[in-house]
């Protein structure tokens, strides 16, 4: 595998192009075959290349080459009116595409245990996985948003327990849960206090799960196809 620092970027001075590139610069590096030419000979190799490929200037106004190297390019006008009338007969379907060809992608994301309301680490996540299945549903896949919850184990039991303690029913512990919505749930359930640790720690689990993750999903945007729990499978 070859690294490389190949960048073609917009240009803050118009002067100098729609874009510039430097790979004829970086192509000289001794990475390359092309190491024992300057800069200047690859470039000129380069735009000969783009200037005798049958379609290469129909969207180039010229190609120039500047200082030790770059190349800058420029884009015809014609062009750009022909890609903004595209844009504004597509509208919303502009960027549209079949490259998925309707075959299915799961994406899981979010799945925060049900052990407490989401935090701001969860919202980034679920932005980020919204945003992709957006995307992917976009190119033609059929994307299922699914959100696993771990609502099984120690964290449930650590939950009930942290409930109790909270509650007086048993001694309160280093990794016990912490927070007002413990001492909420703790006189919410202050008559099954005396439950197994699992039963109770699965009942508020989906109690958080229905009444404060999912509605706190939906104030957001996110909508899941499918909630995946350990106790169904």
């Amino acid at each position: 595998v070859i690294e490389t620092d190949l960048v073609l970027s917009i240009p803050s001075n118009k002067q100098f192009g729609d874009y510039t590139s430097n790979m004829a610069l970086q192509s000289s590096n001794q990475k390359f075959k092309t190491a024992n030419h300057s800069p200047v000979e690859i470039a000129k190799r380069i735009v000969a290349r783009v200037e005798n490929r049958e379609s290469g200037m129909d969207y180039l106004e010229k190609v120039e080459i500047a200082g030790p190297g770059f190349l800058n390019f420029y884009i015809k006008d014609t062009y750009i009116k022909l890609a903004l009338k595209e844009i504004l007969d597509l509208g919303e379907s502009f960027g549209k595409t079949d490259l998925g060809q309707g075959r299915k992608i799961q994406i899981e994301f979010v799945s925060a245990n049900p052990t407490g309301p989401l935090t701001l680490a969860n919202g980034r996540g679920g932005s980020i996985g919204d945003s992709l299945a957006n995307v992917l549903s976009w190119v033609g896949y059929r994307v299922e948003r699914e959100y696993y919850v771990n609502d099984t184990g120690n964290q449930i039991r650590t939950l009930a327990e942290s409930v109790k303690a909270a509650g007086g029913k048993e001694d309160p512990k280093e990794n016990h849960y912490q927070g007002q919505y413990i001492q909420e749930l703790a006189s919410q359930y202050k008559a099954k206090l005396v439950e197994s640790s699992m039963n109770l720690g699965h009942e508020i689990a989906n109690h958080l799960l229905e009444q404060d993750i999912k509605p706190s999903l939906t104030k957001f945007g996110i909508k899941f196809d499918e909630f995946y729990s350990c106790l169904l499978y």
